[in-house]
């Protein structure tokens, strides 16, 4: 059993970015360019900064719009665009697979996967987060997207779903481990091509296997400059394996 505590980022502008941004150098050619319809929005590193498709520098100010593509219907989703892009915000971070209820239909009666399998992305879900990708996008501003929270994980190192954290932070039910994940990420990575993408989604690799003892040395933590609480004495299991296959 390992025993880390959650990471906690504090980085630079500059490494938030990279972090966030699916980046490599500027490409020499169009050749290296995504495959996907909104290719032109594609976003690199240089050096110690982020460049768009032109080499030009682009400055990160992003909102976060988490359930955006699972509770808003599409006037509602105009309505947010539009109030975020008077605001001065050129980058919406939001998820693919809702965060808080997997098993609850978006507004259009729609599920994000075809009988909970990560193997099957349902094609009418998509196609109402492409259409919200395209309005964005009408509006000068990017979407960065999560494929999805991490709370739906189970591992191999050990597996989640053995331990004291049966049904992840949310409940049930886990949805993805390595097998399925790389299947999921190969098919969100080409569909998406072009779009920044989210690895974490608030989380990292490491997660409480108790997350009852979590909170609560959480909560004994809150205002203290120290580890009072003792997060660092618990136990906590490595999804790296999940991570690495998405």
């Amino acid at each position: 059993m390992l025993r880390r505590p959650l990471a906690h980022w504090v980085l630079a502008a500059a490494a938030i970015a990279r972090a966030l941004v699916a980046a490599t150098s500027v490409p020499e050619s169009n050749t290296a360019e995504p495959a996907s319809r909104w290719r032109h929005l594609a976003l690199y590193t240089r050096d110690t900064f982020v460049v768009d498709a032109q080499g030009n520098p682009f400055f990160w100010q992003g909102d976060t719009a988490w359930e955006l593509f699972h509770r808003l219907n599409r006037s509602e989703v105009v309505h947010y665009l539009d109030d975020r892009k008077a605001k001065g915000f050129n980058v919406i971070m939001t998820v693919a697979i809702p965060e808080l209820n997997v098993t609850a239909p978006n507004r259009y009666g729609e599920l994000p996967l075809v009988d909970l399998d990560p193997t099957k992305p349902n094609p009418e879900y998509f196609a109402n987060v492409d259409w919200c990708i395209d309005r964005a996008t009408e509006r000068g501003m990017r979407v960065a997207i999560a494929r999805l929270f991490r709370f739906r994980f189970s591992s191999s190192l050990p597996r989640l779903d053995t331990l004291t954290c049966p049904t992840g932070w949310h409940g049930p039910p886990i949805l993805f481990n390595a097998t399925n994940a790389a299947v999921y990420g190969e098919w969100f990575g080409r569909r998406y091509a072009g779009l920044p993408k989210i690895v974490g989604a608030d989380s990292d690799r490491w997660w409480p296997t108790n997350i009852t003892a979590y909170n609560v040395a959480r909560a004994k933590n809150a205002g203290q400059a120290t580890d009072v609480g003792g997060i660092g004495r618990l136990p906590f299991a490595d999804t790296g394996d999940v991570w690495e296959a998405l």
